[in-house]
């Protein structure tokens, strides 16, 4: 796994592009289901800035990038599978709570380097998509379960089947600024889980988020103090 801090030379960057000509996606708030926009996101265009390289698994191979995206300034996680052999019914990533998504999958994605033999990211192969339909090809854990922390995208494993099988290129697109590492969940009968990465929440919201506790228990104790008898 490899992460490039700092900013990225300008002879490194590296511009992605999908086929599409339009640069939206699909929201993706915690607890709902959507189908992931296929006709968007062209424009996936920055530096990137963390890469996984292929990474092998029991059933296949396994690939994430994360992209400073030069026009949203935020993080794109971006997320591809390829079957040596049986099937694949579920793609899922943790560390989104606290943060926005935005989900698209798209064919075709040039640009981003290969690595290895394995022909991850490059334009043509892929020809799995997410299910479409009321099931809803994405989805993203309630606030109630983990605060919205896990996106999946999910296939009909019957198509999803057999050695050269490879998803569609899956991006979350966030408005997070830093990352971190996280986990890859590939289901299918089992779980493989890899190593990947995610959101890092920013410094601030987290002592925001701590100073909130500190004030609630303030203010407790301050209650507490008040109703305390007095003694003579």
């Amino acid at each position: 796994m490899r992460v490039r801090n700092g900013i990225v030379a300008a002879s490194a960057m590296l511009v992605l592009m999908a086929t599409s000509a339009n640069v939206k996606a699909t929201d993706l708030t915690p607890g709902h289901r959507v189908n992931p926009d296929s006709n968007t996101i062209s424009g996936v265009s920055g530096n990137i800035v963390a890469d996984t390289g292929v990474m092998n698994y029991a059933n296949g191979y396994a690939r994430e990038i994360v992209v400073k995206d030069s026009a949203t300034g935020g993080l794109d996680f971006v997320y591809q599978v390829q079957l040596a052999q049986g099937d694949l019914a579920r793609l899922s990533a943790s560390g989104f709570a606290g943060f926005s998504t935005n989900v698209s999958a798209v064919q075709s994605l040039t640009g981003a380097p290969n690595s290895g033999s394995e022909p991850l990211f490059t334009t043509g192969n892929q020809n799995v998509t997410p299910v479409s339909g009321s099931s809803g090809g994405a989805d993203r854990s309630s606030m109630a379960a983990d605060h919205g922390n896990v996106v999946g995208f999910n296939f009909d494993a019957t198509q999803f089947a057999g050695a050269g099988a490879t998803s569609y290129v899956l991006i979350v697109r966030t408005d997070a600024t830093k990352l971190t590492s996280g986990n890859i969940n590939l289901i299918d009968s089992s779980t493989a889980t890899l190593s990947g990465f995610a959101p890092n929440p920013e410094p601030a919201s987290l002592v925001l988020f701590g100073s909130c506790f500190l004030g609630l228990g303030a203010a407790l104790g301050w209650r507490r103090l008040k109703r305390a008898p007095v003694c003579a």
